[in-house]
């Protein structure tokens, strides 16, 4: 329930509810022989159900007639889903050194949306910005949509193991993120079914690396590199102009990089650990020449105005949304007997991210600079774990972190012109300094 506007216009607000219902349930067998080839099979089944709801005023266009008081439009949707997933895997013990496992998984989903406005505003309508519909009465008056999506990822995996104590390993993987049906849109006289409805996303890509222990165990390395490609890339895209949620495709996306890992803990110094991480991250659209523009992006920024009307830019090579490039932390952890029964523990973990843009359609407004964040905490527990007592700190170094935008309604103009005004940003910041007491008792 908000008013996010920044304007001298009437107030614009609007209130949401949604509901979601669902059950799923897995089963596996697994075989554990002595023989070199082990296999699990297992099958996966959900049924859901999501509601949504939406009744907004603005422009001065509230009515008393409506079915909720005073309001210029509202909307509902529902979207129900059935999901059956097969999946299997072999493991084969090679040697006593090599090992290989590979599977597959069949995923089998049916979903089923409409979206209408059950009321809107005889002005809306007469402009053609909004139609009112009953789907039962009359589908034409409605957004339907009746999908059904198949996939099949397999993946496989090679292990090398020297000794007890060194690993390598290579993977080739495949994931599958359904298509759905975006609920937040607009029906308008031009609106069809493609402009709620999006596709599936699909991934697939190699990764390999080494795990090690070393110095009689007390240290732990990892390392790994990894190259993946997305297609279909889903992405929550907001029409700042017509107050619309929706979720769209875009065509590939390429993430590729090296992880870093260590953790070490000396025996010299019984409770002391020590530990860190670096991680490198290259992401950027592959192709993504028909990405909308945001609110008031001028030619000059990338943005043109296409037949049709609509204001379209080129993604292609331009990083995706909240990805870092470098990233990293390093913590410390200690734990020591005080008095008979009792063990006092203090941690402290900073993390670095470098700056990356908080929207995925390349806004400038949206960088977050790269900042460092610190977390610790002072504990007192008893040696059984039957209580504790802790002091814990969250972001001491307060910072403010974005973590996502839209385009603030109202703000920006001159989208695909050369007098193009940058939209404001709304959205999302993380926890500012926060500290926490904490007592903790199992029974």
């Amino acid at each position: 329930d908000c008013d996010f506007t920044v304007s001298s216009l009437p107030s614009s607000w609007g209130v949401e509810k949604t509901s979601f219902w669902a059950y799923s349930t897995e089963v596996r067998a697994t075989t554990s022989c002595d023989a070199p080839i082990n296999l699990m099979l297992g099958v996966y089944y959900e049924k859901n159900k999501r509601k949504f709801a939406n009744g907004a005023i603005g422009g001065g266009l509230e009515n008393n007639g409506s079915p909720d008081v005073y309001l210029t439009n509202a909307k509902d949707s529902q979207s129900k889903g059935e999901t059956v997933a097969l999946f299997g895997e072999v493991r084969w013990d090679i040697t006593d050194k090599l090992d290989a496992s590979g599977g597959v998984r069949y995923s089998h989903e049916t979903k089923d949306s409409y979206f209408r406005h059950r009321y809107a505003n005889p002005a809306l309508q007469a402009l053609g910005r909004f139609l009112q519909g009953d789907c039962d009465l009359n589908p034409s008056t409605c957004i339907i949509a009746n999908d059904k999506f198949r996939n099949w990822s397999p993946e496989v995996t090679l292990r090398y193991r020297p000794n007890e104590d060194v690993m390598f390993y290579g993977s080739y993987k495949t994931a599958f993120k359904s298509g759905g049906f975006s609920k937040s849109g607009i029906y308008g006289s031009l609106a069809t079914v493609e402009d709620s409805r999006y596709e599936p996303e699909t991934v697939k890509g190699f990764e390999a690396g080494i795990k090690a222990t070393l110095f009689d165990r007390q240290l732990r390395l990892g390392l790994q590199a990894f190259r993946y490609k997305y297609s279909n890339l889903q992405v929550d895209f907001f029409n700042a102009p017509i107050f619309a949620f929706s979720t769209i495709n875009a065509g590939t996306a390429i993430t590729k990089g090296i992880e870093f890992d260590a953790e070490f803990s000396p025996r010299a110094v019984p409770g002391l650990d020590l530990r860190a991480t670096l991680n490198y991250n290259r992401a950027r659209y592959g192709s993504f020449a028909d990405a909308p523009c945001y609110a008031g992006q001028s030619v000059a920024a990338g943005c043109s105005i296409r037949p049709g009307g609509q204001t379209r830019q080129d993604l292609s090579g331009v990083p995706t949304a909240m990805a870092p490039e470098w990233s990293g932390s390093v913590g410390i952890n200690y734990e020591t007997p005080v008095s008979a029964g009792l063990k006092l523990g203090i941690s402290a973990d900073a993390r670095y991210s470098d700056s990356y843009l908080a929207s995925a359609f390349g806004q400038p407004f949206s960088k977050q600079s790269s900042y460092v964040n610190l977390d610790a905490s002072a504990r007192v527990r008893t040696e059984d774990d039957r209580w504790e007592l802790a002091v814990i700190g969250k972001n001491l170094t307060n910072k403010f972190v974005v973590q996502g935008v839209y385009d603030g309604p109202l703000t920006g103009s001159g989208t695909g012109t050369a007098t193009g005004v940058p939209a404001d940003q709304v959205g999302f910041a993380g926890m500012p300094r926060t500290v926490q007491l904490r007592l903790s008792w199992k029974y």
